[in-house]
């Protein structure tokens, strides 16, 4: 699946009418909630956190939940030909990894996170040779995986520094990208985050969406005047880097032909990096 748990799980725990530590009753209602038509419902405990494998509509499904019932992840699988046409195009486009060679295989992968836009993983394969291409569904964010990782394969300076920084997350997708660096999904509380570090394994930043109702005053100020008038905010993204951190904010046109789309970085107190 589009990058399977990461880390050795805890004993598995199938609901039934025993007691059982897991599912919180807050994680179990919200999943019913949620997936009212779900069946062969499985659950785990994974650390603070708790995973449920299940079907619906024929399909297998992983999601995860808080202790205290907060949906935070889905991933599942569909056909490549479903995929949303800019990815398509974006993956027949792709000089590096031409069509004519490296063929896309039948299913993708779709990862659901809270807050989050879709994302999608198609596999693609040259004999005996493979990567994967991540894209939102307008291919406007995008990476080339060349490897999955479990947490176990992760460079060990990289597992130290989540140990250190994120005592209490749970590593849901490691991957190391084409340019040698790496992306490591993780639930950290209440929120989904991407830990970001470059080829020597050093980190970069760590990135989270923000709506645009929650951005500080002094930002909604900046985004309100002359400059950014004729644009509206596609998406927000809060970037945390070591000595500094500010808002990214993806930002869009629709007025002129092609959707014209720029990004502006602004910290808290409104000054534009």
């Amino acid at each position: 699946m589009i990058l399977v748990s990461l880390l050795a799980m805890f004993a598995a725990c199938s609901r039934n009418d025993s007691h059982v530590d897991f599912p919180s009753r807050s994680a179990e209602t919200a999943f019913r909630a949620k997936y009212p038509g779900a069946s062969s419902v499985e659950w785990e405990s994974a650390g603070v956190f708790q995973k449920v494998e299940f079907v619906l509509n024929s399909t297998d499904y992983e999601a995860w939940y808080s202790v205290s019932g907060v949906w935070l992840q889905t991933e599942y699988a569909l056909a490549y030909t479903d995929v949303p046409l800019a990815v398509r195009e974006y993956i027949t486009n792709n000089i590096n990894y031409p069509i004519e060679s490296w063929k896309p295989q039948r299913s993708a992968e779709v990862l659901e996170r809270l807050n989050y836009p879709l994302w999608y993983e198609v596999e693609l394969k040259n004999g005996n040779e493979e990567v994967s291409i991540w894209a939102d569904a307008e291919a406007y964010g995008h990476y080339t995986v060349t490897e999955d990782l479990d947490r176990d394969e992760l460079p060990r300076s990289i597992n130290n520094f989540l140990a250190s920084k994120y005592t209490n997350s749970w590593v849901t997708e490691g991957v190391e990208l084409s340019d040698g660096s790496y992306v490591v999904n993780l639930l950290d509380g209440n929120e989904v985050k991407q830990v970001h570090f470059n080829p020597l394994s050093e980190w970069t930043y760590t990135g989270w969406p923000v709506s645009v109702a929650d951005l500080p005053a002094a930002v909604q100020i900046v985004l309100g005047g002359e400059a950014y008038k004729d644009y509206s905010v596609k998406s927000v993204e809060f970037q945390q880097y070591p000595n500094e951190g500010y808002y990214h904010i993806i930002l869009e046109n629709t007025s002129l032909p092609g959707s014209r789309t720029i990004w502006v970085n602004i910290d808290s107190q409104g000054n534009i990096h």
